[in-house]
């Protein structure tokens, strides 16, 4: 009977997977006991993937008496796994592909809690009283690089367990440490892993995705976990110390973050996921209590607030992860923080979203600067332009310049333009317009892909001023808290920020500044530019390397796709009563080039020699 079991077992696998399973003996040990040797899974035409000296189990009695079936002590030999994957081939993701004819409809009758404590009993109960392994071992083979990681011994005595597992990787070797503890009775468990000495380095990821990642100690636990009026509650803990990440994606540098542990509570309801605000996250010195719900049917709908009252503010800046801030390190401060978010969305209804962010400070007061001093942008600067990380273009932000335009000499049409264009409640808000957070985040949800931003000239000009090289996806944080810090403490004059940007963004390739730009693409001093090339100059900001597909082959603007443009700034523009209405009559898009622009049109823009158009300067024409 036994062995027309396995032989049918044995059978469905091998009609089910492109792979071979075999077994080479096996036998009962006692009376509910069983053991397998020589196991294997051999997929078709590739390395094979497991092979088991044996395996030993037994099951429990009095559970088989109500009809379960439950592992008593499981037992494992000489057990070596090897994933492997050549080029596009692999052996192992054959498994990882269900059939759709063999895939279960989801019980809708069921809550999501009843689901998912449903799913926590098949789990504890499908792992044995106790576990042994002897001699387990895990390879991990790429075309470039080969892990292995092997457990002499592993055993779950009295629910708790304590192993060594080595690692080696190409000519690297770790030594990791991994102990806790599994009570199935309870479905509760905990785990903590560590290195033996130094920090543990996680192998694998470095060579296939470039990330350095390491830390000290890592825990995770699950604790009480129950059913309760159609409400599964989930408690637990999970922290890590001493971690260090490097990725270019993240930070030129290491990024290090001494303490970061939750102590979570999540309630699983009827059609909701929510994180509990008795929920603490603690990050270094700082902890906060988060309150997030998430329902998925029948429309997506997200609700996340934070409030935390008077901590301080020195504290706040020297939790801040290491090597992400680059330009807060060092930092002194006094005084207290208060800080409130509030937002809710409901998929359904983008336009109905609610949003509210404030960081409120309490006698707070710089008492010095730390890497960098944000007050630099009231005097003569070098600024750096930099392309994918290397630097294109270097000039004086000043008198100095040659092409330094200051704001009063620049047109007020122009002025306006950009304003319109950019950031109209410039001179009215502290860096920030909520509203257009609001609105952004609706138009990108309706889109479903990201199409508009929410920055404001002041975050546009810390991005370029003090952020250029840094193109990381945690940019935008530094850049919030440098912008908030300058027009909060009054670090700079609104008159000063708006003189500074307009002398320093792109306005096509290669070309920085008004003074440049009006050069560039009429011929003119910015003083003697017309409201219709004002307004096509604030057009391109956002995409000022692409301008030449907005003319035709002779320099014209192409008029089509800009005539409500236009006719949306000139409107503005007599609103705000910065043209009469005999210059908004004349507002049309009928714009010519006549500065070297123009030469670009007659080339393939992508193979224009940029160095010999710098060189030819129509002022002196």
């Amino acid at each position: 009977m036994l062995h027309y079991v396995i032989d049918k077992k044995v059978k469905n696998f091998n009609a089910r997977y492109p792979a071979e399973l075999k077994i080479g003996e096996s036998y009962f040990s006692g009376l509910l006991g069983i053991t397998l040797k020589d196991v294997q899974i051999v997929p078709k035409n590739q390395d094979t993937l497991l092979h088991v000296n044996s395996v030993s189990s037994n099951l429990r009695f009095f559970p088989l008496l109500t009809g379960k079936v439950k592992l008593g002590d499981l037992e494992l030999n000489d057990t070596y796994l090897h994933l492997m994957k050549k080029d596009s081939t692999d052996n192992f993701s054959f498994l990882l592909k269900k059939k759709k004819e063999n895939k279960e409809p989801l019980d809708t009758s069921k809550s999501y809690g009843e689901q998912l404590d449903a799913l926590m009993d098949g789990v504890f109960d499908k792992i044995p009283s106790s576990i042994t392994l002897k001699n387990f071992n895990v390879t991990i083979q790429t075309d470039s690089q080969k892990v292995v990681c092997n457990m002499q011994n592993f055993d779950i005595v009295s629910h708790q367990f304590k192993t060594s597992i080595n690692i080696t990787e190409d000519s690297l070797h770790y030594n990791w440490i991994l102990e806790g503890n599994i009570h199935p009775s309870d479905r509760t468990a905990g785990i903590k892993l560590y290195s033996s000495a130094g920090k543990a380095s996680v192998p694998y990821i470095k060579r296939r995705w470039g990330m350095k990642l390491q830390f000290d100690t890592l825990q995770l636990q699950l604790a009480n976990n129950t059913l309760s009026n159609d409400i599964f509650t989930i408690n637990g803990f999970a922290s890590i110390a001493g971690l260090v990440v490097n990725h270019r994606r993240i930070a030129e540098t290491d990024v290090s973050l001494n303490n970061a542990s939750v102590n979570y509570k999540v309630n699983v309801g009827n059609d909701f996921f929510e994180l509990d605000s008795i929920s603490e996250i603690s990050y270094n010195k700082l902890s906060f209590n988060p309150y997030v719900r998430f329902r998925p049917k029948p429309g997506k709908q997200l609700t996340l607030k934070i409030n935390k009252e008077n901590f301080s503010a020195q504290d706040f800046f020297e939790s801040l992860p290491k090597g992400l801030f680059t330009n807060l390190e060092g930092i002194k401060t006094e005084g207290t923080f208060s800080y409130h978010l509030n937002f809710f969305v409901d998929t359904r209804e983008p336009d109905s979203l609610d949003f509210y962010s404030d960081l409120i400070p309490h006698n707070f007061k710089i008492i010095s600067f730390g890497a960098t001093d944000f007050r630099m942008i009231n005097g003569p600067f070098t600024y750096t332009a930099y392309e994918q990380g290397s630097a294109v273009a270097s000039f004086v932000v000043g008198p100095d310049n040659f092409d330094f335009i200051p704001l009063e000499a620049i047109p007020e049409v122009m002025r306006e333009c950009v304003m319109i264009s950019e950031d109209l409640g410039f001179y009215y808000h502290r860096g920030f317009y909520l509203d257009a957070f609001k609105q952004a985040i609706a138009q990108n949800i309706k889109e479903k892909r990201f199409v508009r931003g929410a920055s404001t000239l002041t975050m546009q000009l810390v991005k370029n001023v003090f952020l250029n090289r840094n193109k990381t996806m945690l940019r935008k944080l530094e850049e919030i808290l440098i912008v908030w810090l300058i027009e909060n403490n009054g670090l700079c004059s609104k008159d000063r920020m708006f003189e500074v940007y307009l002398n320093i963004i792109e306005w096509g390739p290669g070309i920085y500044g008004i003074d440049q730009a009006a050069h560039f693409y009429f011929n003119k001093s910015p003083a003697q530019l017309n409201p219709s090339e004002c307004i096509f100059l604030a057009s391109i900001i956002s995409h000022p390397k692409w301008f030449a597909s907005s003319f035709d082959e002779k320099g014209h603007l192409k008029q089509d796709y800009m005539v409500d443009y236009y006719k949306l700034m000139a409107d503005k523009l007599l609103e705000q009563e910065k043209i009469s209405l005999k210059e908004y009559d004349k507002i049309i898009p009928d714009v010519e080039l006549k500065g070297r622009a123009k030469l670009m049109l007659k080339t393939d823009t992508l193979k224009v020699n940029l160095d010999s158009l710098m060189k030819y300067d129509l002022r002196n024409n």
